[in-house]
């Protein structure tokens, strides 16, 4: 049996409040540090080839693809925010 399987097995109920609360508030935490980092790799398509596109004058996106450019832009800049904090 692996190790984390083990630690699984071994946790007990809990009903001190101030324990439960501490807990959740720092999976919170690690939930909110990764978020921009989880979106960027849950991006839905490959921006390369609407980015070329975009390189030509007058080019437009279809409004799959500028959802996607929204998206992937919102995500990075929560990502660079991140790794500067």
């Amino acid at each position: 049996m692996c190790a984390r399987r083990r630690a699984i097995q071994a946790l007990a109920p809990q009903q001190d409040v101030d324990w439960l609360i501490g807990e959740f508030t720092i999976v919170r935490e690690a939930m909110d540090y990764y978020a921009p980092v989880r979106n960027l790799l849950w991006l839905s398509a490959d921006p390369e080839e609407w980015l070329a596109r975009l390189a030509v004058p007058g080019s437009v996106l279809s409004s799959a693809e500028l959802r996607n450019a929204l998206f992937a832009y919102g995500t990075a800049g929560g990502v660079r925010q991140t790794f500067k904090e």
